[in-house]
């Protein structure tokens, strides 16, 4: 999932680099906007996982159940 969260990353880097590029920003302000670019959509990317499984975590935990008695074993005489 790490994989996929930096891929999506890095294409929003990449992406965005070339936007700001064409805006005729100078070549390290267009890098460094990038750079945040990528720094947010993977943080956000991260923040949206970590809420859909802990989500998911709590939907699958089980129901508050009654307690069952507990059975003494039966004494068998020998």
């Amino acid at each position: 999932m790490n994989k996929i969260i930096f891929q999506i990353g890095a294409l929003a880097f990449f992406v965005s680099l070339v936007a700001f590029s064409t805006e005729r920003y100078p070549v390290l302000d267009t890098v460094a906007r990038a750079f945040i670019v990528f720094v947010i959509v993977t943080v956000a990317l991260s923040a949206l996982l970590a809420l859909a499984v802990l989500i998911a975590s709590k939907e699958r935990s089980p129901q508050k159940e009654e307690p069952r008695p507990v059975s003494k074993p039966s004494q068998t005489a020998a």
